[in-house]
């Protein structure tokens, strides 16, 4: 079985490809930018492992890190604008908070091993009558 193309159907197929090709790729959208405050430590890590390995860029952010000494220095940069980002311990998280500092905790930074004490604890004297939150 043959298949014939007519000529009308050979040139509405020629115009279409050329249609279809002089439509340029979209354009990419600017990448977000985001400034960074981190914390030298190694519970940091894996924030510099996804930005070596270009997690960041894939993602189309344009991030840019600054360390702070720890997460109570960075917390009035982060009030005032100075960072999108930072990385703090819990202490100087609740301390914002309690201050009336309004954050958005996006995920933890670390985690405490399967049993105590772990990283970070709250502990208590020998003999206290502290048992529970509750005795708080």
């Amino acid at each position: 079985m043959k298949f014939h193309v007519s000529r009308r159907d050979a040139l509405l197929g020629a115009s279409a490809t050329l249609a279809a090709l002089s439509v340029g790729s979209p354009a990419l959208a600017e990448p977000t930018l985001l400034h960074v405050s981190t914390v030298t430590i190694f519970g940091a890590a894996p924030f510099y492992a996804a930005d070596a390995q270009g997690y960041f860029t894939t993602e189309n952010l344009a991030v840019t890190t600054e360390a702070v000494q720890s997460g109570a220095v960075g917390v009035p940069a982060l009030a005032t604008g100075q960072f999108d980002i930072l990385y703090a311990n819990t202490v100087s998280t609740i301390s914002a908070i309690d201050h009336g500092i309004d954050l958005r905790i996006v995920m933890g930074g670390g985690t405490n091993g399967p049993k105590p004490p772990g990283n970070s604890a709250l502990m208590k004297r020998r003999g206290d009558a502290i048992r529970t939150g509750k005795d708080l």
